[in-house]
């Protein structure tokens, strides 16, 4: 379901117990699953990282070959290009 599952991994390793997160899904890109739609991604992610909560205010988010400018100040700390895929933080 997720184009690659390393996204969920590195972020349950750097996404505080206690912290929020977002999810941002852009345009399919080549070699995802019909199954990569924003509500499955979602859905998969608010189970695969609980405790952690969804917030779309949050300081980090899931970018899924998201549109990065609608994070103004948000930073990777985590990337897989090939694949069109961060984990960004927003600043304190």
């Amino acid at each position: 379901m997720l184009p690659d599952q390393a996204i969920a991994i590195e972020a349950r390793g750097r996404i505080p117990a206690h912290g929020t997160f977002a999810v941002a899904v852009g345009p399919r890109q080549p070699g995802w699953s019909v199954l990569a739609d924003p509500g499955s991604l979602e859905n998969y992610l608010r189970y695969f990282l609980l405790p952690r909560r969804i917030d779309p205010g949050a300081p980090w988010i899931l970018c899924f070959a998201c549109d990065r400018a609608a994070f103004p100040g948000a930073q990777p700390v985590w990337e897989d290009s090939a694949e069109g895929l961060a984990i960004l933080r927003r600043p304190p």
